[in-house]
This record gives C-alpha cells, structure tokens and sequence, in this order.
C-alpha cells in the first residue's frame, strides 16, 4: 500500500488545473475516478492495520520496527487524503473561474463588436440622414445600457473571488481591469461620436 501512497502522492500534488473549462472538466473526471481507486485502497490499508497487530503480537520483539512502519503508511494515507481533497476544492475552484473567464471573453468580444458598430458609420451630408444617424446611435447606448448590469456583476464577482483568497486572484485582477478600460472606451467613443453627430447636424 505504501508503494501506492507514495506513487499517488505526486499525482495529487500537481499543480496543473487546466487551461480552460474542457480540460478542467476532464482533470475533474480524472479526479472522480482517483477517489475511487481511494475507496479501494481504504481497504488495504485498513486490512495492513490488522495484518500490523496481528505481527505485534507474534513478534513483540519487533514491535518498535512494525509500529514505525505502520505509523510511516497511516501518515502517508492521511496526506494523501488531505492532498486529495484540496486538489478536489482547487479543481472545483478552477471550473468556476474557466466559466468566469468564458463571461469574460464574451463581454470583450462583445465591447469590441459594439465599438466597431459605433465607429464604421460615415458622417452623412444632409439633415434626414444625419438625424436618422443620431438615433441609430441612441439604439446602440440603448443596447450598451442593459449591459451595464453584466459588466457590474463581472467585476463583483471577480472581487469576490479575491476577498475570498482565490489562487488565481492576480489573473482576476488583471481580467477586471481589462474589461473596465474597453467598457469606459466604449462609453467615452459613444460620447464623442454623439457629439461629431450633432455638430454634423448644426
């Protein structure tokens, strides 16, 4: 069982958590099958506590060399199970940050998309077309608004994840702030091409 212990050990103790929701997904998987091998082992370990006594009682001579053996696979099982089950909350907390990261990029593509709607229009030469602009570009800060709700809750989530000690917590920081530049760009070229419109329209 020891052999096991020790050969487990250094897969408990990897520091890879995946690179995104897939293969995070397939470490939790992989995860899930470990624990089972764990329930088995269990067992074993168990079963060489009895085989231990047993030994105690037939060779009370060597007891100090049996007692330290046992000790060294019972601390070493106890490890393991605390490994494990920090691996399992590391690989949760993994999971829920690749989801927070897909929001992520998808409120960036989404600032980008809006910016390039904004900017592509051509200042028209008449007044029609110049004031049918300038309530297409109301429709668009319609649209920016309600999004505002989605950028907020981005960035009080992420500061949730770090007041609560997040491994993480330094990409998260990062991710926040990029997301607040390209939505206060966003709103500050909304700004200026309203203002372009309506000095086109004077």
């Amino acid at each position: 069982a020891i052999e096991w212990i020790q050969e487990k050990d250094m897969w408990v103790s990897s520091d890879d958590y995946g690179q995104d929701l897939e293969t995070v997904r397939s470490l939790i998987v992989k995860h899930d099958g470990f624990e089972q091998d764990l329930a088995a082992i269990s067992e074993q370990v168990e079963a060489t506590t009895k085989e231990a006594e047993k030994l105690l009682e037939r060779f009370p001579d060597a007891a100090e060399h049996i007692t330290h053996k046992h000790e060294e696979m019972v601390q070493a099982w106890n490890v393991l199970l605390e490994k494990a089950n920090a691996r399992k909350l590391k690989l949760q907390e993994a999971e829920s940050l690749q989801m927070y990261f897909d929001d992520y990029r998808e409120l960036r593509a989404w600032c980008s998309e809006m910016m390039a709607i904004i900017t592509s229009d051509d200042l028209p030469r008449d007044v029609s077309a110049a004031e049918a602009l300038i309530n297409r570009h109301k429709e668009h800060r319609a649209e920016i608004d309600t999004r505002n709700k989605d950028i907020n809750k981005f960035s009080q989530t992420g500061k949730r994840l770090i007041a609560d000690g997040h491994f993480l917590s330094e990409e998260i920081q990062y991710k926040i702030q990029q997301l607040n530049t390209a939505w206060e760009q966003l709103l500050a070229v909304w700004e200026a091409r309203r203002d372009l419109y309506d000095q086109n329209l004077d």
